[in-house]
C-alpha cells in the first residue's frame, strides 16, 4: 500500500519524460530527414540538451520532496499545541452554543428579552477578541477570515435598533456557525495529522 502510493506520485514525471523522449526522437528524425546525416556537433548538442532537461527534472523532484518533508516536520512539531488550543476553544464556545439553545426558546417581543440577547452577544464578542491570538495559532487564514465575517455580522445585528426577530435569529445562528468553524478546524487538524502519520 505504502509503495503503491510512492510509485503513484512519480507516474506524472514518468509520463512527462516519456512524452519528451518520444518528441525528441520524432524531431531527431525530422532533422535527419531535412539535413541528412547528423555530425558529432549536433549529436553532442542533443545529448547536452537531454542531460539538462533530465537534470532539471531530477532537481525539481528532489526540491519538491525536501519541501514536503519540511512542511510535514513543521506541522508534526506544532500539532500537539494546536490541538490543545483548539480543544480549549471548543470547550469555551460550547458554553455559548448551549446558551444559544436557551435563547431559541425566547420570542424576543419584550425589551428585556432583546436586551438579554444583546448582552449575551456582547459577551461572546468580547471572548472572541480575547481569543484572537489563539485562533491565529491553531487555524489557517481562511478559517480566521470566516470567523471575522461572523464577528462583523454579529456586531451589525446588535447595532441595529430596535432589535428585530430576524436580527435575533441571525445572532443565534452565527453562534452556531462560529462553533462549527472551530469544530471543523479540529477535524481538519486531526485528519492532516493521521495522514502524515500514515505516510511516515
Amino acid at each position: 500500500m505504502k509503495y503503491s502510493k510512492y510509485i503513484k506520485g512519480y507516474i506524472p514525471y514518468f509520463i512527462f519524460i516519456s512524452i519528451f523522449l518520444a518528441d525528441l526522437i520524432m524531431y531527431g528524425g525530422l532533422v535527419r530527414m531535412f539535413f541528412g546525416k547528423m555530425d558529432t556537433t549536433i549529436i553532442a548538442g542533443i545529448i547536452s540538451f537531454i542531460g539538462a532537461v533530465l537534470g532539471g527534472t531530477i532537481t525539481y523532484v528532489g526540491v519538491r520532496k525536501t519541501l514536503q518533508h519540511r512542511d510535514r516536520e513543521v506541522f508534526m512539531t506544532g500539532i500537539t499545541e494546536k490541538l490543545m488550543i483548539n480543544d480549549g476553544l471548543i470547550n469555551t464556545y460550547k458554553n455559548f452554543l448551549n446558551a444559544s439553545f436557551f435563547m431559541r426558546s425566547l420570542e424576543f417581543e419584550s425589551d428585556e428579552e432583546k436586551e438579554r440577547l444583546v448582552e449575551f452577544i456582547k459577551k461572546m464578542l468580547t471572548q472572541l477578541d480575547d481569543d484572537n491570538e489563539k485562533f491565529y495559532k491553531c487555524m489557517d487564514y481562511d478559517a480566521i477570515r470566516i470567523m471575522d465575517f461572523h464577528k462583523k455580522s454579529l456586531n451589525g445585528s446588535i447595532a441595529k435598533r430596535p432589535i428585530t426577530i430576524d436580527n435575533a435569529n441571525n445572532c443565534i445562528e452565527k453562534v452556531g456557525s462560529i462553533y462549527q468553524v472551530i469544530s471543523v478546524n479540529k477535524t481538519q487538524l486531526e485528519e492532516k495529522y493521521y495522514k502524515y502519520k500514515r505516510n511516515k
